[in-house]
């Protein structure tokens, strides 16, 4: 792992390395904000699809009764 590499050469030895781990956790860190951001995007569509499709059913239910009279 990194932390063996680290560990066993010394941080200074491969600052790069550190500095490259720190740049992908970063990435990282981003990453998994815009998901949940996207998740939670994904939630509220799915809601407001969600109560269209009710509102839909009761539209055809009431022109359905409207149609038998």
């Amino acid at each position: 792992t990194v932390e063996e590499i680290e560990g066993a050469l010394g941080r200074d030895f491969y600052p790069s390395l550190c500095e490259e781990r720190v740049r992908w956790e970063k990435e990282l860190a981003g990453l998994r904000e815009e998901n949940e951001s996207l998740t939670a995007m994904l939630c509220s569509k799915e809601e407001d699809l969600n109560r269209t499709k009710a509102t839909m059913s009761a539209i055809r239910e009431e022109r359905d009764r409207l149609r038998r009279r």
